[in-house]
């Protein structure tokens, strides 16, 4: 057995942590987060038996998320969703530590109020189901909110 192997791991150029190990790290992490409103604007949708696979970006970046939620609420949606329909969703943040993917899992879907979700990009926040007061939230700053340049 070598000398690296005999090591305990801490997640320095010596002593890396196996992959598993970082993808579980992250997984707890990202759980301790929760929900978020997002506009955007979806495509690449999917319907593979009860659950709905979609892209949400935001027009005004070359940036989307992975999204998914129950086909039924795809269905029951109170727009009709087809690619480019402007929403505004409500999920929470996941972490898939089998194929290191994030992505947000909905619980709403509404249409977007905005006339155009790349006019204006509105403060969003996310609350922290990990924090002592339900109300904390985590306010996105300017160069979260639009990453272009000024």
């Amino acid at each position: 057995m070598s000398g690296l192997a005999a090591a305990t791991p801490d997640g320095s150029e010596g002593h890396p942590f196996p992959v598993r190990a970082v993808a579980i790290r992250v997984a707890k992490w990202i759980d301790r987060l929760g929900t978020v409103w997002v506009e955007g604007q979806l495509t690449e949708i999917r319907i593979r038996n009860a659950t709905a696979y979609m892209v949400l970006r935001d027009p005004a970046a070359d940036m989307s998320l992975s999204v998914s939620c129950r086909a039924e609420l795809v269905r029951s949606a109170p727009v009709k969703i087809t690619e480019g329909t402007q929403v505004v969703v409500c999920g929470k943040p996941q972490f898939y530590t089998g194929r290191g993917s994030f992505s947000l899992r909905l619980s709403e879907i509404r249409g977007s109020k905005s006339p155009s979700a790349s006019s204006s990009l509105r403060s969003r926040s996310i609350r922290s189901s990990s924090s002592p007061s339900p109300t904390a939230r985590i306010s996105l700053s300017r160069s979260e909110k639009d990453p272009r340049p000024v």
